[in-house]
């Protein structure tokens, strides 16, 4: 895929700015792309291993290998299940709060990429002026509206490209797992784009395993 070109201002498109850096604006989902869910979930379902482990070595003791193993297992889908329905709750309560999606600023270099969530008082159009600002040069102090950016953002989660461990496309569900030891972020990009940001990452993060 070509670079997308500086003077392009379709910010929901990956856009080059004038300070360098590329930014789009994605809206998430909430319910048409419940990635944050089952990332969630896969979250739960490792932690339900260790209750489920203590169960089995224990019983293993007192019972034979396959008693010990149904033990466990019941352990373990019952925590699942628990936790899966309280969590659905909480997912959809949040979504619902937010009007079922929420507006995702990327801003990404050459030495990473930072994802950054609009509060949920900060309506799409609001984000699209400021980053159309940023991409366009209406501004003459492109660095502070970018400041401004970052200070409105909800919450910021940077991976620095040196250090990404794993990659994990997912073009359907248009998102970009980059992975760090301390960092686990999830790049979402309009299909238009996909391959750029992919190519991007991937070819600037030599220390990662790449899926």
């Amino acid at each position: 895929m070509n670079e997308v070109k500086q003077e392009a201002v379709n910010v929901e498109r990956v856009t080059l700015c004038h300070d360098g850096k590329y930014r789009w604006v994605y809206e998430y989902p909430m319910l048409k792309n419940p990635v944050i869910f089952f990332t969630i979930m896969k979250v739960f379902c490792l932690c339900a291993l260790v209750p489920a482990l203590v169960t089995f070595f224990s019983d293993l003791r007192y019972s034979g290998f396959v008693t010990s193993f149904l033990t466990s297992a019941k352990v373990f889908l019952l925590i699942v299940a628990i936790v899966g329905v309280l969590t659905f709750i909480g997912y959809l309560i949040v979504a619902i709060s937010y009007g079922w999606k929420y507006v995702v600023v990327f801003v990404m270099d050459e030495e990473g990429v930072e994802h950054m969530q609009q509060p949920k008082q900060f309506k799409k159009a609001q984000v699209i002026g400021i980053v159309t600002a940023l991409a366009g040069g209406h501004t003459g102090n492109v660095g502070r509206v970018g400041q401004g950016l970052l200070a409105a953002s909800h919450g910021s989660l940077y991976s620095k490209f040196c250090v990404v461990k794993s990659i994990k496309g997912n073009p359907r569900s248009q998102v970009i797992k980059v992975n760090s030891l301390l960092a686990k972020n999830q790049i979402y990009v309009p299909s238009e784009d996909y391959d750029f940001v992919w190519e991007y990452i991937t070819a600037r993060c030599p220390k990662a395993k790449i899926s």
